[in-house]
Formats: C-alpha cells, sequence, structure tokens
C-alpha cells in the first residue's frame, strides 16, 4: 500500500470510484468512503529526516519518502493518536525544524 503523496482528503484505506477515459486512464471521481486513516506531509532538512521519521514511527505511523528530496508523509492509522502526531508536528513547526500540511484528516 502506498500513502497517498500528492492527493488532498485521501488517505490509505479510502475506497474511491474511478473512471476510465477514453485512453483507458483512470481518473478520480470521488472517494466512496473513508478509511479512517489521516495523512501529513512534511518538508524537513535531510539531515534531520531520519531522527524525524523515527519519531513518527514510535507513533505508531507509517513513513513514504523519496518521492522530493526534503519531503515526506506520514500516514496515522486509526490505532494512532491523531493528537499526539499533530502535537509533535505542531512543535517541529515551532522550532523551525520542519514545515507540515494536513493533507487529510480522518479522528
Amino acid at each position: 500500500d502506498n500513502i497517498p503523496f500528492f492527493a488532498r482528503d485521501l488517505a490509505l484505506n479510502d475506497v474511491i470510484e474511478a473512471r476510465a477515459d477514453s485512453t483507458g486512464v483512470f481518473e478520480f471521481v470521488k472517494k466512496v468512503s473513508a478509511g479512517g486513516h489521516s495523512t501529513l506531509r512534511l518538508i524537513a532538512d535531510a539531515s534531520i529526516q531520519p531522527r524525524l521519521m523515527d519519531r513518527f514511527v514510535e507513533l505508531g505511523c507509517g513513513i513514504e519518502s523519496g518521492v522530493f528530496p526534503n519531503h515526506f508523509t506520514v500516514d496515522v492509522p486509526p490505532s494512532s493518536s491523531l493528537r499526539a502526531v499533530l502535537e509533535l508536528c505542531k512543535g517541529l513547526l515551532t522550532d523551525g525544524v520542519a514545515e507540515y500540511e494536513t493533507a487529510c484528516l480522518q479522528a
């Protein structure tokens, strides 16, 4: 499974509807049901990314990186505390260590 890196308002395990265009390429139509996960995107200096990723993993999150330098995506499953993850993100922002975006929040 891949964490949605570019999509807004989508998270891991969401069910979507897609339609094939005239060339057979599938296009997103709508989200049918939410899977209960949340998605956040972060930007941080590559030298500290491994430490930051470890902190999210300790909170029970999944991580995906490698699409762009300095960027990584965090999957917050329903079994993890979204509140704790957001507190971590806010602290990183306040400390000037990272910037983050909430791509999809499902509590």
